[in-house]
């Protein structure tokens, strides 16, 4: 399965997998992608989290009951 993670206007396609992981995950791992992006040696850390429809989950729902909302 794959997500797309938007991040100040850019889009980053993740793949999750079979949807096991958390969204803390999910966050980790795009803003290690955009920071890659933006400079190598910067780390960014996620702050904030929300879906499409403007809800804030909590940072361990996982990522394959993202379909469920949709």
């Amino acid at each position: 399965m794959k997500l797309i993670a938007h991040i100040e206007g850019d889009k980053f396609p993740v793949s999750v997998g079979n949807g096991n992981r958390d969204l803390a995950w999910l966050a980790q791992m795009v803003a290690h992608i955009y920071g890659r992006k933006l400079h190598p040696t910067y780390n960014y850390m996620p702050i904030l989290l929300k879906l499409p429809s403007g809800e804030i989950p909590h940072p361990r729902f996982k990522t394959k009951n993202l379909l469920l909302i949709q």
